[in-house]
């Protein structure tokens, strides 16, 4: 997944969270992923790139993208 949303999204960052993150999976687990891209469409429209991008890889997951600034924020 994350070799795919580089290739095609070029984000400044990829970052794992959540119950795989903590090594805490369990059988409802999905994979959560925070993609910190810049550019000028909006961070919805990325997402649902994104997620169409990914809809062939059968592991449920959770993408959510952000701007530099506002993910430096959020630290």
């Amino acid at each position: 997944m994350v070799d795919r949303i580089v290739a095609r999204f070029q984000p400044e960052q990829v970052i794992l969270f959540g119950s795989y993150a903590r090594g805490q999976t369990g059988p409802d687990s999905d994979v959560d992923l925070l993609v910190v891209v810049s550019g000028t469409d909006s961070t919805r429209e990325t997402c649902l790139r994104i997620r169409k991008a990914l809809h062939d890889i059968r592991v449920p997951k959770d993408i959510v993208v952000d701007r530099p600034e506002e993910f430096a924020w959020r630290k």
